[in-house]
């Protein structure tokens, strides 16, 4: 059959569906994005090419291009997901451009100059002192405003550095610590917890022992001595950790819906009466979709706002299975893929629980 033997209708609908699609996809790759954290790292001005902050400005611009994404995959292997908050990484030589974002302060050994960062609030941003191999290493205590202080002597050493914070903040996010740790004390609070837990433990790290600081990297400490990352002592580091935090500060004080609501057939009424939504969730729909689901943490989500934008529309109309849109559909999913349906915050809500079976 030739192509002038088709109505000239069904070509035109072909065309269209083939446009759609390659929409969805640009998209989706738009919200991908826009889930991006942009965090900043500051060096000290130099003109000089054979200056050693010169070469490890450069490295560090090598890291963000050519590792950093393949071991943000290996981390959502090791945790068993499909998406994870993204970091982007941006290079300052100029201190008055620094911001709350700031986490890598890295100087020359004799050149420091805090002055111009030292009255900016961080949650936690670290000292980097460039010095030759054999400097004093461990994690000390850090200038006014900071939150510790390391002794990277090598190339090598501080693209591990960056990495490694790099890693932890998507740890931060994929537990949710977000929603309880919101503002600049409370995240500085959460970093000293992270010290105190690892300064119970037998642990060592290639930028030496914890001697006295306020935040430490636990990435740094998950590496082999030939410097990879062991991702599952990394995933099992912060699962203890997990449970560290919340036996410290109590349940009442931390926020954590899939550990505080656990829920069976006996009581499905709790996710109706705890929900924010609750009185317009049908108890019906909700028995329907839990009926054959296996034991384990899930997150509720429900469509909220109708996006103004129609490609926003589409994603998350595709997503619910909705030909148009309706706000109150709700789904259930595992609690990993939740940042999958986080990026589409106001547009839906999610509700965390634990669901026995």
């Amino acid at each position: 059959m030739k192509m002038g033997d088709f109505p000239i209708f069904i070509i035109t609908i072909w065309i269209k569906m083939m446009r759609y699609s390659r929409n969805i996809c640009m998209t989706m790759g738009g919200i991908m994005k826009r889930t991006k954290l942009k965090r900043k790292v500051l060096f000290d001005i130099t003109k000089d090419r054979d200056d050693i902050v010169y070469d490890f400005k450069m490295a560090l611009i090598n890291w963000e291009k050519f590792y950093n994404k393949p071991n943000t995959n290996k981390l959502k292997m090791a945790l068993g997901v499909d998406d994870i908050v993204n970091v982007k990484l941006e290079i300052l030589d100029n201190a008055e451009e620094t911001d709350e974002t700031l986490r890598l302060y890295v100087y020359k050994t004799k050149n420091c100059h805090i002055h111009s960062v030292k009255e900016k609030q961080f949650s936690h941003a670290l000292q980097v002192s460039l010095g030759n191999e054999g400097t004093r290493k461990n994690w000390v205590v850090a200038e006014e405003g900071f939150t510790a202080k390391v002794f990277p002597d090598s190339k090598e050493m501080l693209i591990n550095l960056a990495e490694d914070i790099v890693l932890d903040m998507q740890m931060f996010y994929f537990y949710g610590y977000e929603k309880e740790f919101y503002d600049v004390e409370s995240r500085k609070e959460f970093s000293r917890q992270k010290v105190m837990f690892l300064m119970q433990k037998n642990v060592y790290s290639y930028l030496g022992n914890i001697e006295d600081a306020e935040y430490v990297s636990f990435a740094s400490f998950c590496r082999s001595d030939d410097r990879k990352i062991d991702f599952q002592e990394y995933k099992e580091l912060w699962r203890m950790f997990d449970i560290y935090l919340r036996h410290v500060l109590n349940e009442s004080n931390v926020e954590d819906k899939s550990h505080k609501v656990v829920i069976s057939k006996s009581n499905i009424h709790l996710i109706i009466d705890k929900h924010p939504k609750g009185g317009q969730l049908s108890k019906k729909k909700l028995e329907k979709c839990l009926e054959t689901l296996p034991s384990g943490k899930y997150a509720l989500i429900r469509t909220e706002k109708k996006p103004r934008k129609s490609k926003q529309r589409i994603i998350i109309e595709s997503r619910f299975g909705m030909k148009k849109w309706k706000t109150g559909k709700i789904m259930i999913v595992p609690i990993k893929y939740r940042f999958t349906y986080q990026k589409m915050i106001p547009y839906v809500s999610i509700y965390e629980f634990e669901w026995e079976g």
